[in-house]
């Protein structure tokens, strides 16, 4: 909005929160980021998200972090199941250390050819990754932190529903038990 772009313009504030949203369609504020890219530290939540480098998304967040001094990326799951997922992360944290996007691929996500091309959903050499990563990656495992953690809580929460509300539910429902 006007508002949030008028806040950037100032540069009053010692931080900004975004959303994903916002880096990924054309805004006033998206512009103002993209000329204005030399924050001391970003910090992206869920980082995990950037895991394809050709999103708007990941270029978007690439475009910001190359300008920053610092870079910190948090997720709970920052390579889903490959190492591929990993490239766009490593290059945001410390760019070029892991090599080109051909040179990883072919080191670590143990590249074949398909009928359908290159397929890089493999793993290889992951000892070498492993102890690469050691510098720029905390693993934290949750059986190292459960007892860190809080209790669980869970609550029933009680919806009010319209009439017409609970038929489409019930008649969901009936179609979803006649499914094979």
């Amino acid at each position: 909005s006007g508002q949030d772009l008028h806040g950037l313009q100032q540069r009053t504030a010692s931080f900004h929160i975004l959303t994903y949203g916002l880096l990924t369609r054309a805004s006033p504020v998206r512009a103002h980021l993209r000329e204005h890219a030399g924050f001391k530290m970003v910090v992206v939540d869920e980082s995990h998200m950037m895991k394809n480098r050709s999103a708007q998304r990941t270029r978007e967040i690439l475009y910001l972090v190359s300008g920053a001094s610092r870079v910190l990326l948090l997720s709970g799951t920052p390579a889903l199941a490959r190492p591929l997922e990993l490239h766009t992360q490593l290059e945001a944290v410390c760019p070029g250390q892991f090599g080109s996007y051909t040179a990883f691929t072919n080191r670590y996500c143990a590249p074949r050819w398909t009928p359908w091309g290159m397929d890089l959903t493999g793993a290889s050499n992951l000892e070498e990754l492993h102890s690469k990563l050691r510098p720029v990656m905390v693993r934290r495992l949750k059986a190292d932190v459960l007892d860190q953690l809080p209790s669980k809580r869970r609550q029933r929460v009680q919806l009010e529903m319209t009439d017409s509300s609970a038929e489409a539910c019930l008649k969901l429902k009936e179609e979803l038990q006649n499914c094979p």
